[in-house]
């Protein structure tokens, strides 16, 4: 995992002043009612700027797009649940669309989270960042929430496993999906003692808490601080 000087992920820090802006704006939104070019416009920007800084860090496009994948897919269910005038116009023109040319995201976002390989664990980041954010995607039903609450913590199940070097295999969220779900392979791999939640947090690596650490520094004056650390601290 690639991290700066003070030990932050470097992906999800090419993005933090998108996340940062959108939550302002969903946090703000009571107050202050932008246009929607406006919005789009400053969305656009700071894509495109993301997208630079991370291909001068050096990762690959492949990356760099899932990265900006996993955020249009949040962005793009955020602006059309958030209480606005200017929903329809949004679902009319998504993000999704123009950058990758599908109206799927909702499925899309998680078949891609789940063909990510260990050494993309930065992005898996990027992706994990976006659950915690509040994005649902296929998941949007009543009585998803514990399937959604199984997924962020099988996600950082994984990264702090990586963390601590551990690469193997492992049963994430086997409720998680269907039974034909294609993910299910994934999922359905060997067996392993459970370990609680306190003794992994325990032993994870100081690079992923600089992390989490980076992540409420980020967002502390968003008001979401509790999104973030609550499948640490449950």
């Amino acid at each position: 995992m690639r991290e700066d000087s003070f030990g932050k992920s470097v992906l999800v820090g090419c993005f933090s002043d998108l996340f940062a802006y959108v939550c302002h704006f969903q946090r703000t939104l009571s107050v202050s009612m932008p246009a929607v070019e406006e919005v789009r416009a400053r969305v656009q920007t700071l894509l495109a700027e993301a997208e630079q800084k991370a291909k001068d860090a050096g990762y690959s496009e492949d990356d760099i797009r899932l990265a900006k994948f996993a955020l249009c897919a949040w962005i793009d269910e955020l602006m059309m649940n958030v209480n606005w005038p200017h929903r329809e116009t949004w679902k009319r023109n998504l993000l999704q669309t123009e950058y990758f040319k599908t109206t799927n995201a909702g499925e899309e976002f998680f078949q891609h989270l789940n063909h990510l390989r260990p050494e993309q664990n930065e992005v898996r980041e990027v992706f994990y960042l976006c659950l915690c954010l509040g994005f649902r995607g296929r998941y949007c039903h009543p009585g998803d929430e514990l399937i959604i609450s199984q997924l962020k913590q099988a996600q950082l199940n994984f990264l702090v496993g990586a963390q601590r070097g551990d690469f193997r295999t492992r049963v994430l969220i086997p409720d998680a999906y269907p039974p034909d779900d294609e993910a299910s392979s994934l999922l359905l791999a060997e067996k392993e003692k459970k370990v609680s939640k306190e003794m992994m947090i325990l032993a994870a690596a100081p690079a992923f808490l600089f992390l989490i650490l980076f992540i409420v520094y980020t967002f502390v004056l968003k008001g979401r601080v509790d999104d973030i650390l609550g499948p640490l601290l449950g």
